[in-house]
């Protein structure tokens, strides 16, 4: 898989994981995530039909994303904002459970 495609999955998985993570309430959306698999998770999360079509191996659209600086910072940015709420859900779930001794997590 080319590099793009391969960030998307893992995008993709990242954000299965998070709903898997949640439990009962996240579990029919995680159910269908998982089925859809990573990539077309990732991509559907980004919501970018140019990064839908990289995710099911079209050469084009992949191109369009390498050879446009402003596709590829946008799809950055999704997957920064991602990764920033995955990140602030994990932080806050263990920093709710108020553990004596344990200090609060934050994330930079």
């Amino acid at each position: 898989m080319d590099p793009i495609t391969l960030t998307v999955a893992a995008f993709g998985a990242s954000i299965i994981n998070t709903l898997i993570g949640l439990g009962a309430v996240a579990a029919p959306v995680a159910g269908i995530a998982t089925a859809a698999g990573p990539a077309v998770t990732g991509a559907t999360v980004l919501a970018a039909p140019a990064v839908a079509g990289a995710a099911a191996g079209s050469a084009a659209p992949v191109a369009m994303i390498a050879n446009d600086p402003h596709a590829s910072q946008g799809a950055q940015n999704g997957i920064a904002v991602a990764v920033n709420q995955a990140q602030e859900t994990v932080a806050g779930s263990v920093n709710n459970l108020q553990i004596p001794g344990i200090p609060q997590i934050h994330f930079n």
